[in-house]
């Protein structure tokens, strides 16, 4: 099961204009904890938390209480402690997903940090999550392009052998020249779990024409569905 720690300390401002109400119904109240306030001084009891979950995500401009819980730390302190969660959070390994209000572009910084809006973070979790606990997979690219994401990367690939389809007709000469693409393309649907079984499968296709089919059916099932619905 993937489990999401949030850092915010504007959740109590915002969580009735955002969608959260899921937060407090199973499953999704055991697999997400909100932390709004943390004080410095007792900041180190925050890495049992970030060891116990699989995402960590924050409020980019997190806030943090001084030692009487009652006032802010100083700017400058303030961004030193947010540099030792972000720090913690890379030696842990853990995914990470960065939120603010004010950021513009939703982008991937790399294969396991986003850089999102916040809105567009509590819009979009549950999606996440339920995509999560169905394949049981976390792959941080869903929050970005939503459940169907592969579809992008197959229809790339797809229509390059499509274009190269077009001016090579023999099946064979198809096969060993865009071998190398027709693997790739298996590597991220996995409709086979080997690269043996998938050339049988484009090999018993009657021509290039019918390889092209197979590949449009494949992507248009991961487009509508987030899979291949396909037992080949």
């Amino acid at each position: 099961m993937t489990k999401v720690l949030i850092y915010d300390d504007t959740y109590e401002d915002i969580k009735f204009d955002y969608p959260t109400n899921f937060f407090h119904v199973e499953p999704y109240n055991s697999l997400i904890k909100i932390i709004s306030f943390v004080r410095g001084n007792l900041f180190n009891n925050e890495k049992l938390n970030i060891q116990s979950f699989d995402i960590i995500a924050f409020h980019t401009s997190m806030r943090f209480l001084d030692k009487s819980g009652e006032n802010f730390l100083d700017s400058t302190t303030n961004e030193a402690f947010l540099k030792k969660m972000y720090d913690f959070i890379h030696q842990e390994h853990k995914y990470c997903i960065k939120f603010s209000g004010s950021t513009i572009e939703n982008k991937s910084l790399t294969s396991k940090e986003i850089s999102v809006n916040k809105r567009f973070f509590y819009t979009h979790l549950k999606d996440f999550i339920d995509y999560s606990l169905e394949n049981n997979n976390t792959d941080l690219r869903v929050f970005l392009s939503g459940k169907n994401y592969i579809s992008l990367d197959l229809s790339t690939i797809q229509a390059e052998l499509t274009k190269f389809g077009r001016e090579v007709k023999d099946t064979n000469a198809f096969l060993i020249k865009q071998k190398d693409k027709l693997l790739l393309f298996n590597s991220i649907a996995k409709v086979k779990k080997s690269n043996d079984e998938w050339l049988n499968v484009l090999g018993e296709q009657a021509s290039v024409n019918k390889i092209i089919e197979l590949l449009d059916k494949i992507t248009l099932s991961f487009l509508k569905y987030g899979k291949c619905i396909y037992n080949l």
